[in-house]
Protein backbone atom coordinates (compact mmCIF):
# COMPACT_ATOMS: atom_id res chain seq x y z
CA UNK A 1 0.00 0.00 0.00
CA UNK A 2 1.15 3.55 -0.54
CA UNK A 3 1.26 3.99 3.48
CA UNK A 4 3.65 1.14 3.44
CA UNK A 5 5.93 2.20 0.60
CA UNK A 6 5.80 5.68 2.46
CA UNK A 7 7.13 4.33 5.61
CA UNK A 8 9.86 2.37 4.18
CA UNK A 9 10.85 5.62 2.75
CA UNK A 10 11.06 7.26 5.97
CA UNK A 11 12.63 4.47 7.90
CA UNK A 12 15.80 5.67 5.49
CA UNK A 13 15.45 8.66 5.88
CA UNK A 14 14.60 9.42 9.19
CA UNK A 15 11.22 10.46 11.10
CA UNK A 16 8.42 12.28 10.00
CA UNK A 17 8.86 16.00 11.43
CA UNK A 18 5.28 16.92 12.19
CA UNK A 19 5.49 19.92 14.78
CA UNK A 20 8.23 22.33 17.07
CA UNK A 21 10.20 20.84 19.71
CA UNK A 22 11.67 22.36 22.67
CA UNK A 23 15.92 22.39 21.53
CA UNK A 24 17.79 19.89 23.05
CA UNK A 25 21.37 20.79 23.33
CA UNK A 26 24.60 19.30 22.90
CA UNK A 27 28.32 20.95 23.89
CA UNK A 28 29.19 20.48 20.18
CA UNK A 29 26.30 22.89 19.30
CA UNK A 30 26.94 24.81 22.02
CA UNK A 31 29.83 26.05 20.47
CA UNK A 32 28.73 26.65 17.36
CA UNK A 33 29.28 30.07 15.94
CA UNK A 34 28.40 31.93 12.82
CA UNK A 35 24.56 30.73 10.74
CA UNK A 36 23.69 27.33 11.45
CA UNK A 37 20.67 25.17 11.39
CA UNK A 38 19.20 23.84 14.20
CA UNK A 39 17.26 20.95 14.83
CA UNK A 40 14.74 20.24 17.38
CA UNK A 41 12.99 17.27 18.95
CA UNK A 42 16.16 14.80 17.59
CA UNK A 43 15.52 12.56 20.87
CA UNK A 44 12.14 11.82 20.49
CA UNK A 45 8.32 13.22 19.39
CA UNK A 46 8.51 15.66 15.98
CA UNK A 47 11.26 17.59 14.60
CA UNK A 48 11.10 21.45 13.50
CA UNK A 49 14.04 23.01 12.10
CA UNK A 50 15.48 26.76 12.71
CA UNK A 51 17.65 28.72 11.26
CA UNK A 52 19.85 30.98 13.36
CA UNK A 53 22.25 34.01 12.80
CA UNK A 54 25.53 34.69 14.01
CA UNK A 55 24.24 35.98 17.32
CA UNK A 56 22.15 32.82 17.83
CA UNK A 57 18.51 34.59 16.74
CA UNK A 58 16.07 32.21 14.75
CA UNK A 59 15.52 33.84 11.60
CA UNK A 60 13.38 31.11 10.57
CA UNK A 61 11.45 28.47 11.60
CA UNK A 62 9.85 25.71 9.72
CA UNK A 63 7.29 23.13 11.68
CA UNK A 64 6.52 19.70 10.13
CA UNK A 65 3.17 18.16 9.92
CA UNK A 66 0.65 15.14 8.73
CA UNK A 67 -3.13 15.58 8.30
CA UNK A 68 -4.85 13.18 6.30
CA UNK A 69 -8.89 12.81 6.19
CA UNK A 70 -11.57 10.80 4.00
CA UNK A 71 -13.90 12.43 1.55
CA UNK A 72 -16.72 10.88 -0.01
CA UNK A 73 -17.52 12.08 -3.42
CA UNK A 74 -20.12 10.33 -5.54
CA UNK A 75 -19.89 7.95 -3.12
CA UNK A 76 -16.36 7.16 -3.84
CA UNK A 77 -14.11 7.29 -0.39
CA UNK A 78 -11.52 9.01 -1.05
CA UNK A 79 -8.50 10.09 1.12
CA UNK A 80 -6.03 12.91 1.32
CA UNK A 81 -3.24 13.54 2.82
CA UNK A 82 -0.85 17.24 3.66
CA UNK A 83 2.61 16.78 4.90
CA UNK A 84 5.57 18.99 5.63
CA UNK A 85 8.43 16.57 5.86
CA UNK A 86 12.50 17.27 6.28
CA UNK A 87 15.33 15.68 5.15
CA UNK A 88 19.35 16.54 6.32
CA UNK A 89 21.86 14.94 5.17
CA UNK A 90 22.85 12.64 8.47
CA UNK A 91 20.27 12.21 11.52
CA UNK A 92 23.06 10.50 13.57
CA UNK A 93 25.47 13.41 12.88
CA UNK A 94 22.71 15.82 13.80
CA UNK A 95 21.94 13.86 16.93
CA UNK A 96 25.90 13.86 17.82
CA UNK A 97 25.86 17.94 17.84
CA UNK A 98 26.64 18.62 14.35
CA UNK A 99 24.71 20.42 12.76
CA UNK A 100 23.42 20.34 8.28
CA UNK A 101 24.61 22.55 5.86
CA UNK A 102 21.54 22.11 4.05
CA UNK A 103 17.93 21.37 4.62
CA UNK A 104 15.85 19.48 2.10
CA UNK A 105 11.72 20.46 2.84
CA UNK A 106 8.80 18.77 0.91
CA UNK A 107 5.46 20.01 1.03
CA UNK A 108 3.12 16.98 0.34
CA UNK A 109 -0.51 16.81 -1.32
CA UNK A 110 -1.52 13.46 -1.78
CA UNK A 111 -5.02 12.41 -2.62
CA UNK A 112 -6.40 8.92 -3.98
CA UNK A 113 -7.42 8.70 -7.61
CA UNK A 114 -11.17 7.38 -8.57
CA UNK A 115 -12.02 4.05 -8.99
CA UNK A 116 -12.27 4.40 -12.58
CA UNK A 117 -9.04 6.02 -12.62
CA UNK A 118 -7.11 3.42 -10.99
CA UNK A 119 -8.92 0.68 -12.96
CA UNK A 120 -7.85 2.04 -16.01
CA UNK A 121 -4.20 3.42 -15.11
CA UNK A 122 -3.39 1.25 -12.25
CA UNK A 123 -2.34 4.90 -10.73
CA UNK A 124 -3.76 4.81 -6.99
CA UNK A 125 -2.54 7.89 -5.99
CA UNK A 126 -2.28 11.79 -7.03
CA UNK A 127 0.91 13.56 -5.67
CA UNK A 128 1.78 16.86 -5.91
CA UNK A 129 5.57 17.40 -4.31
CA UNK A 130 6.85 20.83 -3.68
CA UNK A 131 10.75 20.31 -2.46
CA UNK A 132 12.76 23.09 -1.62
CA UNK A 133 16.30 23.46 -0.54
CA UNK A 134 17.71 25.64 2.42
CA UNK A 135 21.32 26.55 3.16
CA UNK A 136 22.35 26.97 6.56
CA UNK A 137 21.78 30.56 6.63
CA UNK A 138 17.83 30.31 5.16
CA UNK A 139 18.23 30.89 1.60
CA UNK A 140 16.35 29.24 -1.28
CA UNK A 141 18.97 27.29 -3.04
CA UNK A 142 15.86 26.09 -5.32
CA UNK A 143 12.32 25.14 -5.67
CA UNK A 144 11.00 23.07 -7.92
CA UNK A 145 7.09 22.20 -7.72
CA UNK A 146 4.52 19.65 -9.03
CA UNK A 147 6.87 16.90 -8.88
CA UNK A 148 5.55 12.60 -8.15
CA UNK A 149 8.75 11.96 -6.38
CA UNK A 150 10.20 12.13 -2.81
CA UNK A 151 13.18 13.31 -1.58
CA UNK A 152 15.29 9.94 -0.18
CA UNK A 153 18.96 11.42 0.27
CA UNK A 154 20.59 14.68 0.53
CA UNK A 155 24.89 14.99 0.51
CA UNK A 156 26.41 16.64 3.21
CA UNK A 157 28.86 19.11 1.94
CA UNK A 158 27.55 19.49 -1.91
CA UNK A 159 24.15 19.88 -1.44
CA UNK A 160 22.46 17.07 -4.32
CA UNK A 161 19.80 15.31 -3.31
CA UNK A 162 17.89 12.05 -4.29
CA UNK A 163 14.24 12.23 -5.46
CA UNK A 164 12.66 8.47 -5.65
CA UNK A 165 9.42 8.06 -7.78
CA UNK A 166 7.11 5.48 -6.31
CA UNK A 167 6.11 3.49 -8.96
CA UNK A 168 1.74 2.78 -8.96
CA UNK A 169 0.01 -0.30 -7.07
CA UNK A 170 -2.30 -1.67 -9.17
CA UNK A 171 -4.63 -3.08 -7.25
CA UNK A 172 -7.67 -2.62 -9.04
CA UNK A 173 -5.76 -3.21 -12.65
CA UNK A 174 -4.75 -6.13 -14.21
CA UNK A 175 -1.66 -5.37 -16.15
CA UNK A 176 -0.52 -7.07 -19.12
CA UNK A 177 3.42 -8.19 -19.53
CA UNK A 178 4.46 -5.24 -21.75
CA UNK A 179 2.61 -2.51 -19.24
CA UNK A 180 4.55 -4.43 -15.79
CA UNK A 181 7.69 -4.37 -17.75
CA UNK A 182 7.03 -0.51 -18.62
CA UNK A 183 6.44 0.19 -14.63
CA UNK A 184 10.03 1.39 -13.43
CA UNK A 185 11.57 2.81 -10.38
CA UNK A 186 13.27 6.30 -11.67
CA UNK A 187 16.13 8.29 -9.04
CA UNK A 188 16.09 11.75 -9.94
CA UNK A 189 19.53 13.24 -8.65
CA UNK A 190 19.45 17.64 -8.68
CA UNK A 191 22.24 19.79 -8.10
CA UNK A 192 22.29 22.15 -4.94
CA UNK A 193 20.90 24.37 -8.14
CA UNK A 194 17.74 21.97 -8.76
CA UNK A 195 19.78 20.60 -12.35
CA UNK A 196 18.94 17.21 -12.78
CA UNK A 197 22.28 15.68 -13.20
CA UNK A 198 21.47 11.98 -13.45
CA UNK A 199 18.29 9.95 -13.81
CA UNK A 200 18.47 6.08 -12.73
CA UNK A 201 16.07 3.86 -13.81
CA UNK A 202 15.27 0.37 -12.60
CA UNK A 203 12.48 -2.38 -12.31
CA UNK A 204 9.88 -1.50 -10.41
CA UNK A 205 9.86 -1.56 -6.16
CA UNK A 206 13.64 -2.46 -6.30
CA UNK A 207 15.32 0.97 -5.22
CA UNK A 208 16.29 1.31 -1.59
CA UNK A 209 18.34 2.88 0.88
CA UNK A 210 19.44 5.64 -1.72
CA UNK A 211 22.40 7.65 -0.23
CA UNK A 212 25.16 10.25 -1.23
CA UNK A 213 28.38 10.71 -0.55
CA UNK A 214 29.57 13.90 1.43
CA UNK A 215 30.74 15.61 -1.66
CA UNK A 216 28.21 14.56 -3.64
CA UNK A 217 30.94 11.68 -5.70
CA UNK A 218 29.11 8.83 -5.13
CA UNK A 219 25.03 7.86 -5.18
CA UNK A 220 24.75 4.07 -3.76
CA UNK A 221 21.06 2.45 -3.04
CA UNK A 222 20.20 -1.08 -2.68
CA UNK A 223 18.15 -3.21 -5.27
CA UNK A 224 15.87 -5.60 -3.51
CA UNK A 225 15.09 -8.33 -5.49
CA UNK A 226 13.25 -11.81 -5.74
CA UNK A 227 13.44 -13.36 -2.16
CA UNK A 228 15.90 -11.82 0.41
CA UNK A 229 18.54 -11.69 -2.64
CA UNK A 230 19.86 -8.01 -2.87
CA UNK A 231 22.16 -6.16 -4.92
CA UNK A 232 24.16 -2.91 -3.68
CA UNK A 233 24.61 -0.38 -6.37
CA UNK A 234 27.50 2.08 -6.38
CA UNK A 235 27.55 4.87 -9.31
CA UNK A 236 29.77 7.92 -10.05
CA UNK A 237 27.96 11.05 -10.19
CA UNK A 238 30.64 12.88 -11.77
CA UNK A 239 31.80 10.40 -14.25
CA UNK A 240 28.67 7.84 -14.47
CA UNK A 241 30.66 5.01 -13.28
CA UNK A 242 28.62 2.20 -12.44
CA UNK A 243 29.81 -0.30 -9.92
CA UNK A 244 27.22 -3.36 -8.75
CA UNK A 245 28.52 -5.59 -6.24
CA UNK A 246 27.20 -9.26 -6.40
CA UNK A 247 23.69 -10.88 -5.60
CA UNK A 248 23.76 -11.84 -2.41
CA UNK A 249 21.47 -13.79 0.41
CA UNK A 250 23.33 -11.83 2.90
CA UNK A 251 21.37 -8.66 4.46
CA UNK A 252 24.89 -7.09 5.93
CA UNK A 253 26.00 -4.72 3.08
CA UNK A 254 22.77 -3.15 2.44
CA UNK A 255 22.08 -2.42 5.51
CA UNK A 256 25.12 0.77 5.16
CA UNK A 257 24.08 4.04 6.41
CA UNK A 258 26.52 6.27 4.69
CA UNK A 259 28.33 6.03 1.11
CA UNK A 260 31.80 7.95 1.34
CA UNK A 261 33.30 10.61 -0.96
CA UNK A 262 35.68 6.96 -1.97
CA UNK A 263 32.82 4.87 -3.14
CA UNK A 264 33.70 2.83 0.18
CA UNK A 265 29.95 2.06 2.23
CA UNK A 266 29.92 2.21 5.87
CA UNK A 267 27.41 0.89 8.84
CA UNK A 268 27.49 1.23 12.41
CA UNK A 269 27.77 -1.73 14.87
CA UNK A 270 27.31 -1.32 18.57
CA UNK A 271 29.92 -2.07 20.92
CA UNK A 272 29.22 -3.26 24.49
CA UNK A 273 30.87 -0.49 27.25
CA UNK A 274 30.42 -0.33 30.62
CA UNK A 275 29.16 2.95 31.89
CA UNK A 276 30.94 5.08 35.29
CA UNK A 277 27.93 4.16 37.08
CA UNK A 278 28.46 0.08 36.52
CA UNK A 279 25.53 -0.23 34.39
CA UNK A 280 25.98 -2.02 30.71
CA UNK A 281 25.73 0.09 27.38
CA UNK A 282 26.65 0.31 24.48
CA UNK A 283 28.68 2.73 21.51
CA UNK A 284 28.47 3.10 18.48
CA UNK A 285 31.25 2.32 16.35
CA UNK A 286 32.09 3.03 11.96
CA UNK A 287 32.27 -0.50 10.24
CA UNK A 288 33.09 -0.49 6.64
CA UNK A 289 30.56 -2.92 4.61
CA UNK A 290 32.04 -2.86 1.35
CA UNK A 291 35.91 -0.96 -0.06
CA UNK A 292 35.69 0.65 -3.39
CA UNK A 293 38.26 -1.09 -5.31
CA UNK A 294 38.81 -4.64 -3.35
Amino acid sequence: TFTFLISALLMVIGPVMTAAQAPEQTNAQKEISGPHIRLNGLFGGDISVEFLDSAGNVKKKIDSYYQSKFINIKEDERREIKALEILVPSYRQARQGFPPNYVLVTESERKHTTTETRRQTGKTWDIKNTITLYDKTGNVLFQKTNLECFPVALSANSGASACLTIPVEGGDWVFTETEWDALKDKVLVFSKHGEVVREIIEPINQVQNVKISPSGNWLAYVKQLQGLSNQVVLINLNTGEKVALPVTDDRTVMSYEEVLDNGDVRGYVEIPQKESSGRWGSVPQPKILYRMGH
